[in-house]
């Protein structure tokens, strides 16, 4: 990374055994002696043939049904109607288009998301170059992850949700974004996300279980 900083990448293979797959404090301790410490980590598996051709089966069987759900909720269309842009676009008679930039009061979509996500289960992580995340796990030990984004010099707050598990990975096909210009359309298009999300789980609970089982504790 220039002339700053090295980055190292390892991946440590480790064997089915529970044991085995927990205790890599002899290996981090050589690794963090010889580079520093760690700045991150997750958790690869690699299933056998059987095992794979049976997640196969089950993501073609799901597919169908979170089909149903999406066209059921219709979680595209989560955002508030007919909020004014921050940028508006005037074509004048000249044929020429003048660009107008709409006057924005302070905006703070952490207090926004803490407002919406209070007694729902989903915590908020961490804001890191305008990301917002929000987490919950479910009794099945399935992740269902928030990110709100609103960038440094952007009026464009943008959404993406997806639901995992250690043998799965799910997009939920959320509204984009929306331009914002006040609080109060940065709190409502977060409530509204929360709410579809909410519903998002709901319905995906118990289907996901049914297919794809729990997520062993060691995975999270």
């Amino acid at each position: 990374m220039g002339t700053k900083r090295n980055e190292v990448n390892v991946k440590i293979e480790r064997t089915k055994s529970m044991e085995e797959l927990l205790d890599i404090s002899s290996t981090l301790e050589k690794l963090t002696d010889a580079f520093g410490e760690p700045c991150g980590h997750s958790i690869h598996v690699v299933f056998d043939e059987e095992e794979h051709n049976s997640l196969n089966v089950a993501n073609n069987e799901i597919e169908p049904v979170l089909e149903s759900i999406w066209t059921e909720l219709q979680p595209a269309k989560a955002l508030p109607e007919n909020v004014l842009p921050a940028t508006l676009h005037y074509q004048g008679d000249d044929g020429l288009v003048v660009m107008i930039a709409m006057q924005s009061e302070k905006i703070s979509p952490k207090k926004a998301i803490l407002k919406a996500i209070k007694k729902t289960g989903y915590q908020y992580r961490y804001n890191s170059g305008g990301i917002y995340e929000c987490l919950k796990i479910n009794q099945y030990n399935h992740k269902f992850v928030i990110f709100f984004s609103l960038k440094t010099g952007s009026d464009y707050l943008a959404f993406e949700m997806h639901v995992s598990g250690y043998n799965f990975w799910i997009g939920v096909p959320l509204a984009d974004g929306v331009d914002v210009m006040k609080q109060s359309i940065v709190e409502e298009s977060v409530q509204k996300i929360i709410d579809i999300a909410l519903k998002v789980e709901e319905r995906l609970t118990e289907p996901l279980y049914n297919f794809y089982g729990k997520t062993p504790d060691w995975y999270n």
